[in-house]
């Protein structure tokens, strides 16, 4: 009996041990889990528009006064957490599908980060096809081809996409504000990324061009306010991802992981929110809209980083 008591004890020892690694393990990685809708009743109610705004490669740390003093305005007047992660791979086009479906890129399986006709477009469910099937309107402005993977012609009233700056996508998402007011809107601004590719992430390059991209939120701000949209319209800036140095490749670097996340509205109370998925933003839109969200995006998780960083797509 000694014998079976001693064995017992010994395997309730190694399960100990087990447990304490995997406690440690998931403590020092940098892909927790992370919240993919903030709680029931985030909200309190529901509006007619919503306006979704990506800032390629924009890095949570750079959001402040000093080079965003429109995104600032929005997280002093809205809800906000600058603990947002992205999806892995961390790059533009998988984190987009990633953003508009609330599915990570192993449910997606949009894992490139180029135009490529010949591997074919997302398949999912869009935030876009719940819109109409619903019988709203919808909008897609971006200025990366690439993103084209995302929505055909058909699948959206207006989709524009291609290789342009900041400046003229914004001109047009305004123009079709002004004459449409979709219910559903998606805006893509691409340079800082390109700037960051070029002259480095926190470079002065980069944030001349961060500087202009929240000018150009702030037009979008003083636009839904000349339409008298505001108490009927929720804004949602994001971000892809961050960046280091030319490049947003390596996984377990926060500042390539991490992004910020923002609603702004009238109806929208001003708070800090926990930390939440880039994947939050399809559930969050449509809950904005009064409408219910497949029942399968409600309890996503981040996608947990790979063994190997290295396995990264570029």
């Amino acid at each position: 009996m000694a014998l079976v008591g001693s064995a017992t004890r010994d395997a309730r020892l190694k399960a100990a041990v087990v447990v304490v690694v995997a406690v440690l393990a998931l403590a020092c990685h940098p892909k927790l889990p992370v919240q993919t809708y903030p709680p029931p009743g985030q909200w309190p109610h529901t509006v007619e528009h919503v306006i979704i705004v990506t800032i390629d490669g924009l890095r949570a740390d750079e959001v402040g006064e000093e080079f965003t003093p429109n995104l600032q305005r929005m997280i002093d007047e809205g809800a906000w957490t600058l603990s947002a992660q992205t999806v892995y791979p961390t790059l533009t086009l998988p984190a987009h599908c990633s953003l508009v479906t609330g599915l990570t890129p192993d449910k997606h399986h949009i894992r490139w980060n180029s135009y490529k006709p010949e591997m074919g477009d997302l398949t999912a469910d869009t935030i876009f096809d719940v819109a109409r099937r619903n019988g709203m309107t919808t909008a897609f402005v971006s200025g990366k081809q690439k993103l084209q993977h995302i929505v055909q012609r058909d699948d959206v009233d207006l989709c524009s996409i291609e290789q342009r700056s900041d400046s003229a996508v914004m001109d047009e998402a305004l123009g079709h504000l002004h004459s449409q007011r979709p219910n559903l809107m998606f805006v893509h601004l691409p340079d800082v990324d390109r700037a960051g590719h070029f002259a480095g992430w926190k470079s002065g390059r980069q944030r001349q061009t961060l500087e202009v991209a929240d000018r150009l939120v702030g037009r979008l701000l003083e636009s839904i306010e000349t339409l008298e949209m505001r108490f009927s319209t929720v804004v949602i800036v994001a971000a892809d991802h961050g960046g280091q140095d030319r490049h947003h490749k390596n996984i377990k670097d926060t500042d390539i992981v991490t992004i910020p996340w923002i609603v702004w509205g009238d109806s929208i109370e001003p708070q800090m929110l926990a930390p939440v998925s880039i994947t939050a933003t399809a559930n969050t839109a449509l809950r904005l809209l009064g409408i219910d969200p497949p029942r399968d995006w409600i309890t996503r998780e981040v996608e947990a980083a790979p063994a190997d960083p290295a396995a990264a797509t570029p």
